[in-house]
This record gives C-alpha cells, sequence and structure tokens, in this order.
C-alpha cells in the first residue's frame, strides 16, 4: 500500500537547518511567532514535500518553495552528468546559507512574512484536500 503526506520544514537567515519540520496539517504558525527567541520568529523560507512511503520505503520530494524575495535568491541550474544527461536542481541562498533541491519546484516569492503565511495557508489547504481525494480513491 501507497501512503503520501506532505511535510514542511521552516527555515530563518541565522542557521542552515530548519528551526521546524513536521506535517503541514499539524503545523501551526502561532508556536513561531510566539517564540521567545525573536531569531526564530524570524523565518523567511519554506519547504514544502511530499512523503511517499511505499512497504519500507520513503521517498522525500521536495516540490515548493515560499521565500521572501528581499532574502533569498531563488534559481534553478542545469547539471549534466559524465553521460549527458541533464538534470535540474534549485538552489536557494541568502547571505548566509545555501539550500540545494533536486528538481525544478514551484516557487512563490514573498515581499514579507505575512505574505509567506497566507501562500503557505492557500497550498496547504490545496495538497490537503488533493491527498484526501487521492486517500478516498485508494480505498475504494
Amino acid at each position: 500500500m501507497i501512503s503520501e503526506e506532505y511535510n514542511i520544514q521552516v527555515y530563518n537567515s541565522y542557521v542552515d537547518f530548519p528551526i521546524s519540520m513536521t506535517n503541514i496539517e499539524d503545523f501551526n504558525f502561532e508556536k513561531l511567532l510566539s517564540h521567545p527567541n525573536p531569531q526564530v520568529r524570524e523565518f523567511n523560507f519554506i519547504v514544502i514535500t511530499k512523503c511517499t512511503t511505499e512497504g519500507n520505503t520513503t521517498t522525500v520530494q521536495p516540490i515548493i518553495v515560499i521565500y521572501n524575495k528581499n532574502d533569498w535568491n531563488v534559481r534553478c541550474e542545469y547539471i549534466e552528468n559524465l553521460y549527458h544527461n541533464v538534470s535540474i536542481k534549485t538552489v536557494c541562498s541568502n547571505r548566509c546559507q545555501s539550500l540545494d533541491f533536486t528538481g525544478d519546484l514551484i516557487k512563490f516569492p514573498c515581499s514579507n512574512q505575512e505574505e509567506i503565511i497566507n501562500r503557505f495557508n492557500i497550498s496547504s489547504k490545496k495538497l490537503i484536500v488533493k491527498n484526501k481525494i487521492k486517500s478516498l480513491i485508494r480505498h475504494k
């Protein structure tokens, strides 16, 4: 049986690892916005991943980046291997760090944190509904 879920990874400009990682259905911005550490409250980059589990194997595929365009530079690069096969890599960088993801991700540049939150809410609602419909179809 195949199961799918969508997860979120939230970053800021200070550390090169996510300050929050969870399922998008369980995520709550209020926890981040009320965190005692001001650097945690200054998140400015989100990655949404699709996790597909089949048997004992789980595949994690980044699909969407939502970011503050004033802090992050997001671009695609074409990579050619020894056999002349070309693949795409999405490179996201700011003044302190660089994150690379395989593939051409859907990119949502935003101007501020409020826009990031709104874009995430819109995207996550669509993914949750899509996932519930797929789940219903599989169980028939």
